[in-house]
């Protein structure tokens, strides 16, 4: 069944009860506090921005990480525009922090995670490098991954959007877009984890019906 929560849309029956969820880019946390209370999981929060990180929720099985995700380690500066989310994208300007950059890789080892029923990524264009961080065996350690790509908001990041779509797919993923017209609502499915034909029926029909209930809705 697909799910869809605070604009990520995955497939319900691929998280187990009491899986593992990584929530890249936790802003207050809703997206963790839902898959928290539906699944019993243990979830993982990585958030840069201080204000957003202490509002984080606090639970036995929810660990929240203080840093940006990305490709490597290092410090790394963040925009704080005041129409859209904090992001690593210089064009906005204004206001910035510096932050913990942890790579990826290195946050899988440290805590130890062997298996990712879900990972989330709406991190505001540092998706762009961090999946291109990615190596086999990472992909390996992931069954599905709902992605937000920004090119909606900035169209020029579109080439490589479209690069890292194929590197997914050449590691063994399906690959389904919910937007429509953009890329804001991308999900990733391990080929192995569901038949030809349910990915069929979700790309071809499944994800159009939903896209006309939308724009019904807005109407």
């Amino acid at each position: 069944m697909l799910r869809e929560a605070y604009g990520h849309t995955f497939l319900d029956q691929l998280i187990p009860s009491g899986g593992t969820i990584v929530d890249l880019g936790g802003n207050h946390g809703d997206f963790a506090r839902s898959m928290r209370s539906i699944y019993d999981a243990k979830v993982f929060i990585v958030e840069p921005v201080p204000e957003l990180f202490h509002a984080l929720p606090k639970d036995e099985k929810i660990t929240n990480i203080q840093a940006a995700i990305s490709g490597k380690n290092g410090e790394i500066e963040i925009f704080l525009p005041e129409d859209r989310c904090a992001t690593v994208s210089s064009v906005v300007g204004g206001k910035s922090i510096l932050a913990r950059e942890y790579k990826y890789a290195d946050m899988i080892t440290d805590y130890k995670i062997e298996k990712i029923d879900l990972l989330k990524v709406d991190i505001e264009c540092a998706e762009i490098p961090l999946i291109d961080s990615l190596v086999a065996d990472d992909f390996k350690k992931l069954v599905q991954c709902a992605v937000e790509f920004h090119d909606f908001l900035y169209p020029e990041l579109t080439p490589k959007v479209e690069e890292l779509k194929k590197k997914f797919v050449a590691n063994g993923f399906y690959c389904i877009s919910f937007s429509l017209t953009t890329n804001g609502d991308v999900l990733f499915v391990r080929c192995d984890a569901i038949s030809f034909w349910k990915y069929a029926y979700i790309k071809y029909l499944a994800r159009f019906w939903r896209g006309a209930i939308r724009k019904i809705k807005k109407i």
